[in-house]
């Protein structure tokens, strides 16, 4: 059974909203990060980690921005339920 590390290297990218391709990696070939949108940097929320294609091919740079995007409008969305369920609580 295989194990996998978030290192360190990877925790500064991913903190900083940057999506992180190693196609070596034999677990998780991308990690794309959702956030919350903050001012001044945002918030990490959690990662989406993808393994490798089933083709063997590595992910486009088309796919990648595409699944940047995904993690960005998650994000956004958990922010508004967020601003939702406060404002409910209140009323």
């Amino acid at each position: 059974m295989n194990t996998w590390h978030l290192d360190k290297n990877y925790l500064q990218h991913l903190q900083r909203s940057e999506v992180i391709q190693n196609p070596l990696d034999p677990i998780f070939s991308i990690l794309i990060p959702s956030s919350l949108p903050r001012k001044i940097k945002p918030e990490p929320l959690e990662i989406l980690a993808l393994g490798q294609r089933t083709n063997g091919r590595g992910y486009s740079l088309e796919g990648k921005s595409a699944l940047k995007k995904l993690g960005q409008e998650a994000g956004f969305a958990i922010y508004i339920a967020q601003l939702n369920q406060n404002n409910q609580a209140s009323s």
